[in-house]
């Protein structure tokens, strides 16, 4: 069970890796789920930790892996279908 203790933990620690905490999304032990830590990314990205993994560096480096996934999609060009004309 996560107390209001361990939110405030998690907070703290998602904060100080540069994320902004949303809350803790439910696990489900009995499908072999586990509980996530939720937080963004400062471009708004939404990215996801287990408790377990949960420390300053860890955010800080899934912020940066998001960043990065950003930028190598950012030099694709957009390719935008449009009705009535061939692909």
């Amino acid at each position: 069970m996560i107390t209001p203790v361990h939110e405030l933990h998690y907070q703290i620690i998602v904060e100080l890796g540069g994320g902004r905490y949303h809350g803790i999304q439910k696990g489900y032990p009995e499908l072999g789920v586990e509980p996530l830590v939720v937080f963004t990314a400062p471009s708004g990205a939404s990215l996801f930790l287990k408790p377990a993994d949960v420390s300053a560096d860890n955010v800080r480096r899934a912020i940066a892996a998001k960043e990065q996934e950003f930028a190598a999609f950012a030099a694709v060009q957009e390719q935008v279908w449009v009705p009535g004309t061939a692909a």
